[in-house]
């Protein structure tokens, strides 16, 4: 009701506004237009700026709802392109949910949930997990992902990637290569298929994809029931998030 009222006073303070305007034709100096609008400035920022501050929110949450609701269209389109590809899977490849995790091996907070998605994993039988490699750090990024994909040729994507995300802070090729030869990796053959082109092609998906998803930062969740139809329930989580966000946005979406 409170907000009801307030837009509604908004609107008539606009409205007012207008028709003063409008009479610029019909009589009113530029002078008297603008005595006309000082009086509002002055009683919105003087007199009742919480007016102001109210207005301001409202038209926030309105934003971000358009915002929310854009995205989850986009989704909705893009779904294959999400749950479907070749991306590295954790979990049940024909679990009935999936969540979509967009992360770089030099994000703090990627680093932080890596433990979380794995108890999520443990205690969930039926969850599909989806790694989007997302290397929006730099250069030292983009090489690390490119050989975490690469060392799906030795059997050893899982391993390599939770040893990279157990590296803290910002990192170079060295320390990229030096995880590769202490969990026992081909170094020679990582080198030689990290230049495979279907590897940089992968990476150039998942941007495209974060781009066309309004997705600028890490991690983020795409969490929706699965097989992807047009009863899509969907939850998006930009940032970090903690085991009972994920398990809450799980259980809403399998109900």
């Amino acid at each position: 009701m409170k907000k009801h009222l307030l837009i509604a006073s908004i609107i008539a303070l606009l409205t007012w506004t207008s028709l003063w305007a409008a009479q610029d034709q019909d009589g009113f100096t530029t002078q008297q237009k603008e005595e006309i609008e000082q009086i509002i400035h002055n009683y919105l920022v003087e007199k009742n700026p919480q007016v102001l501050i109210e207005a301001t929110q409202v038209l926030q949450e309105q934003e971000q709802g358009e915002m929310l609701a854009n995205i989850q269209s986009s989704i909705v389109t893009y779904a294959d392109s999400l749950f479907n590809s070749d991306s590295p899977i954790l979990g049940n490849g024909d679990g009935n949910v999936g969540i979509v995790e967009f992360f770089d091996y030099q994000c703090i907070y990627c680093k932080q949930v890596v433990s979380t998605i794995g108890e999520l994993k443990d205690e969930d039988e039926n969850l599909m997990i989806i790694l989007k490699e997302f290397p929006i750090f730099g250069d030292e990024s983009e090489f690390a992902s490119k050989a975490a994909l690469a060392a799906r040729d030795q059997d050893r994507y899982f391993e390599f990637h939770e040893a990279l995300m157990q590296v803290q802070g910002r990192f170079d090729e060295g320390t990229v290569l030096g995880v590769a030869k202490e969990i026992g990796l081909d170094i020679e053959k990582l080198q030689t298929d990290m230049q495979k082109p279907e590897i940089e092609q992968e990476i150039a998906d998942n941007l495209m994809l974060a781009n066309i998803l309004g997705i600028m930062g890490t991690p983020t969740f795409i969490i929706a029931n699965l097989p992807t139809d047009d009863d899509m329930q969907i939850r998006f989580i930009p940032g970090t998030a903690s085991m009972e966000e994920l398990q809450n946005a799980v259980k809403e979406v399998r109900s």
